[in-house]
């Protein structure tokens, strides 16, 4: 069993002020070797508990811990609405849990690292992590802040597809009350269409969609040794519930195998029922969208927001999958 470190909690609560952001700080911290014990979840202060960052948790009340705050609080502005904040983690606070309450209506983008959960406050988005502290003695996030472009639900959704509660280190002495339930979405065959010159882009997305929940695939890593691969793919395609065809302006422009696996794609996407979600096209860079390719929307994977849009696209064919 891990050793239980007193850990230090930062709540930030952060509030729309033009085009900056004004901060308000709260940190609480244990005495000695106490554990700080935090309630994620609660919609009402449990009894011993006290509400931190207005309530977006609560955190269990003792001699041995500390509360300070709110006060104003200068974030590291790095430039078109990113911020960053470091806190100190003395020898003897290993870990810091640092909470982030959204300002109303906005969302964090390209969070660095991936938050350890994401919950609705008050109608405002609520982000925790919990984190080390490094070589230098501190821990640090980076987050930008975006207007929300979906609805609150589906963005505490998304956030939390992509998290794991299990990764919160036992060492850090939180409590989780009541679960967040990550959204895991069926699974669903994605055929990755793409040129060779595309293959490291392409084997992160690869990635990213394992992660995602879905169930993708690459020649390299799903034609066995063995396999004839002129049968495989094609037999590939077919059982593929979604064609995501990769394109850069190499690949657009190249013949061989690449265009054969899209006009492939097409012959299935004929057998398709109408309005169903088959080929998408998805953009790697700013390149030209062949004609053959253009009733589909496409998605422009570089663009900020790029993933995001392709799992809507990818969710909603997953929900077409549904019975009923």
């Amino acid at each position: 069993m891990a050793p239980e470190y007193p850990p230090r909690l930062v709540v930030l609560t952060l509030e729309a002020a033009g085009d900056s952001i004004v901060a308000l700080i709260e940190n609480v911290e244990p005495l000695g070797a106490a554990t700080l014990r935090v309630r994620w979840s609660e919609v009402e202060p449990p009894r011993g508990y006290q509400p931190v960052g207005s309530g977006a948790l609560y955190v269990e009340q003792s001699g041995q811990v500390v509360f300070d705050g709110p006060r104003p609080v200068q974030l590291d502005d790095l430039g078109d609405r990113r911020y960053r904040w470091i806190q100190g983690t003395p020898p003897n606070i290993p870990f810091v849990m640092i909470a982030v309450v959204l300002p109303a209506g906005y969302s964090l983008r390209r969070p660095r690292p991936v938050p350890a959960a994401a919950k609705i406050h008050d109608g405002r988005l609520a982000v925790y992590w919990c984190l080390p502290g490094d070589q230098l003695g501190r821990a640090q996030v980076e987050w930008d802040v975006r207007p929300l472009d979906r609805s609150i639900e589906e963005e505490v959704r998304l956030l939390n597809s992509r998290t794991s509660l299990d990764e919160v280190p036992s060492a850090a002495g939180i409590d989780i009350d009541t679960p967040v339930v990550a959204a895991t979405p069926p699974s669903i065959n994605v055929f990755l269409c793409h040129s060779s010159q595309d293959k490291p882009q392409v084997r992160r997305l690869y990635t990213q969609l394992q992660r995602d929940g879905f169930v993708p695939w690459l020649d390299e890593e799903d034609i066995l040794p063995g396999e004839a691969w002129e049968r495989a793919i094609p037999a590939a395609v077919r059982a593929s519930h979604v064609v995501l065809v990769c394109l850069s302006n190499g690949s657009i422009s190249k013949e061989g195998y690449v265009q054969r696996e899209i006009g492939f794609a097409l012959q299935v996407a004929e057998e398709k029922p109408e309005g169903t979600i088959f080929i998408i096209p998805l953009r790697l860079e700013d390149c030209p969208l062949p004609e053959r390719l253009a009733k589909w929307q496409r998605v422009d994977y570089f663009a900020e927001g790029g993933h995001e849009r392709l799992l809507k696209g990818l969710r909603k064919r997953a929900s077409q999958l549904q019975p009923g």
